[in-house]
């Protein structure tokens, strides 16, 4: 809490601050709040009786004074998300816009994208996160997981996937307490096979018999035998560490070995990453051939229906065209001077409308042709009218 807050200057301490969540801080604390909460359940229930064995042995395992040890570690942790939370308000006051709206957030980066001229790349990468996997699914979770450890991996320099958590250091630090615990054991079976060697190659004895047994043989023992069992034990304890050097070598080789093939692992991901990312961007540029294809048939639809649409309009102007001709034609018809009234010249008119031709005959000098009849005697006789002479 103290390193998190101890600048004056809010930049410093978000940075410190984001370094410290990112080695797995957050997870750190989490745990610890979750122990002194259990630890003070586990006191409580202790006072009244009620406690289960495994709060029993919580406690014992705490110490009389764990619960107190927790609780003030819990104050602490409360104290750097408070400090945290005020820093994000802080933060947010000072960007000039709400930092939890999205629409928000994205006109800024916007903007800021445009005035760095890296409108480009902003752009880039909104079209690969358009084609990740829409709704609730595993895919989808998958792939925006992967898309946010890409984001992380390239804001903080570091892989997402090279990240220490609570769980790995822990890993670590019981390594590192076996490392020791192991290399005591070694001196220890180091002096205990020098002593054994110093007086005869006789039964291991216990420790007071074995020191017993070695001043005496220090006493009654030549100066020659002293410096061969010197000599020896020399010799021993370089035996044993060259066995603990081998062994420590052997480790590094298979540590070596196992980094190797992560690294390997670590390089197939990410190949197979590229190719899934342009899969994605052929599957895009085929999807949109295709429609573009659909698109140009639909048009070619179209432009032919309008085709259609304009030669049965111009039949239609021909027709109507034609119907005017024919109606001016039977407007202009004269009126006959004998007949039996109206209804002879009206079926007369259509008869000669109807046939649209001359009829067959001389033509008469004395009796022009006219639109709709023929010229010349030699009519035949209509309703209500004699035939021509």
């Amino acid at each position: 809490t103290e390193l998190a807050g101890g600048s004056s200057v809010l930049e410093e301490r978000c940075e410190t601050r984001v370094t410290l969540l990112h080695a797995g801080t957050a997870e750190v604390f989490g745990a610890m709040r979750t122990l002194a909460s259990d630890a003070a359940a586990a006191d409580a229930a202790s006072r009244d009786g009620s406690a289960t064995p495994a709060q029993l042995e919580l406690l014992f395992f705490l110490g009389p004074d764990g619960s107190a040890a927790l609780a003030e570690v819990a104050a602490y942790t409360q104290s750097f998300f408070a400090q945290m939370d005020e820093d994000a308000t802080a933060a947010a006051a000072s960007a000039g816009f709400n930092v939890t709206d999205p629409f928000a957030v994205f006109s800024a980066l916007l903007s800021r994208a445009g005035a760095q001229g890296r409108g480009p790349e902003l752009l880039s990468a909104l079209h690969h996160l358009l084609v990740l996997p829409a709704g609730d699914t595993s895919a989808g979770r998958a792939a925006w997981g992967r898309a946010l450890d890409g984001l992380h991996s390239a804001v903080m320099g570091a892989e997402a996937d090279e990240r220490l958590g609570y769980d790995d250091v822990g890993v670590l630090l019981g390594l590192q307490a076996e490392h020791a615990a192991l290399a005591e054991a070694l001196t220890e079976a180091a002096g205990k096979d020098a002593v054994s060697k110093a007086v005869g190659g006789g039964p291991k004895l216990a420790a007071p018999a074995v020191k017993d047994g070695l001043w005496v043989a220090k006493q009654k023992a030549p100066p020659k035998l002293l410096s061969a069992v010197a000599a020896a034990t020399k010799a021993a304890a370089a035996a044993s560490s060259r066995a603990e050097l081998d062994r420590l070598r052997a480790a590094a080789a298979t540590a070596a070995e196992a980094r190797a093939e992560a690294d390997a692992l670590h390089a197939e991901l990410k190949r197979l990453k590229q190719e899934l990312a342009t899969a994605a961007e052929t599957a895009s540029s085929e999807a949109v051939e295709r429609m573009e294809r659909e698109l140009a048939g639909t048009r070619a639809e179209v432009d032919a229906l309008r085709s259609e649409l304009a030669a049965a309009r111009d039949q239609v102007a021909v027709l109507q065209a034609s119907e005017r001709e024919l109606r001016e034609a039977v407007a202009a018809a004269p009126v006959p001077s004998s007949g039996t009234g109206s209804t002879g010249t009206s079926l007369e008119s259509e008869a000669y409308a109807g046939s649209g031709e001359a009829q067959a005959g001389p033509v008469n000098p004395a009796s022009p042709a006219r639109p709709g009849r023929p010229a010349g005697p030699g009519r035949p006789a209509g309703p209500g009218r004699p035939a021509g002479p």
